[in-house]
């Protein structure tokens, strides 16, 4: 070898020993010569490819506007291509990018983690509205929204505080929506602080309706709850003003506390409530 730091020989044997270029040459006894040109390489790396990839879940439920982030394991952990391809099956439902799953609208979608050699990882997820059972307009009088209709079959109600990016202001009933209005499914409704009236006939002959809470509203307006003739239990410590005949005929009223910072009350307000038998009521001049 005319480099044994590139490759060595012994009886016709090359071994390679550094990267470089030598020439081996071979000498018969009588001066005859044969000569190689051989050029020594590194070593190629090992290839080590992906061999699975998981996520930290397997499924989810998030509402509408939500958002969480899944995190794609890939083994082992030096393989050396870990990037992944991320896809939803339903881009209407939820949309994926680098892991962040952003809930779209109601419905399932899967959503899958693919790795440069093909390896995959699914999660499904469910979203779900949860405005799906209300009907909501804007109200007029302040930056909010009205619910002016219930479309659910659920008999607890949770009203929530926010529509659209903007507080539920009020409990309405329109010509065209009925708010609460005659609904025979719910027995009890809470209100968010956010809802500040409870407009006329609002609960309205809701006749299963047997307790509700209203933690700051500044008016409950005539007739809001006319025969609701289950009625048991109602709260509005904050409120200001309870309107004419408000309560009437809610014949299975017990109690009822208008709070001290109610400054007016109108007439007939509890006309028909012929089971009362505790009122508290402040010195309203």
């Amino acid at each position: 070898s005319t480099n044994s730091s590139v490759a060595t020989v012994s009886s016709g044997k090359v071994t390679a020993k550094s990267e470089g270029t030598t020439m081996i040459a071979a000498e018969a006894h009588n001066g005859k010569t044969a000569t190689c040109i051989v050029t020594v390489n590194e070593p190629a790396s090992e290839v080590i490819e992906a061999t699975s990839v998981s996520f930290n879940k397997t499924s989810l439920t998030l509402e509408i506007g939500e958002s969480e982030t899944l995190t794609a394991t890939i083994l082992p952990n030096n393989a050396m291509d870990k990037t992944v391809t991320w896809t939803s099956s339903d881009q209407a439902v939820a949309m994926v990018a680098n892991g962040k799953i952003t809930a779209i609208g109601s419905g399932n979608a899967t959503i899958t983690a693919t790795t440069s050699n093909g390896k995959t990882a699914t999660c499904t997820v469910t979203v779900s509205d949860p405005y799906a059972d209300f009907t909501f307009q804007p109200y007029s009088s302040m930056d909010g929204y009205a619910l002016t209709n219930y479309n659910g079959t659920n008999p607890i109600v949770t009203v929530p505080s926010m529509y659209n990016g903007k507080p539920v202001v009020a409990i309405s009933r329109l010509y065209t929506t009925e708010g609460f209005y005659s609904n025979t499914v719910i027995k009890q409704v809470t209100l968010p602080e956010s809802v500040k009236f409870i407009n006329s006939y609002a609960f309205a002959y809701c006749t299963a309706l047997e307790s509700v809470t209203i933690p700051n509203c500044l008016s409950i307006e005539s007739n809001a709850f006319l025969r609701c003739t289950s009625l048991r239990e109602i709260s509005f410590p904050n409120c200001l003003s309870v309107e004419n005949y408000a309560f009437k005929d809610c014949i299975s009223l017990q109690e009822i506390i208008f709070p001290e910072t109610c400054l007016e009350i109108g007439d007939w307000v509890l006309s028909g409530c012929n089971n009362l038998v505790s009122l508290t009521i402040n010195d309203i001049s």
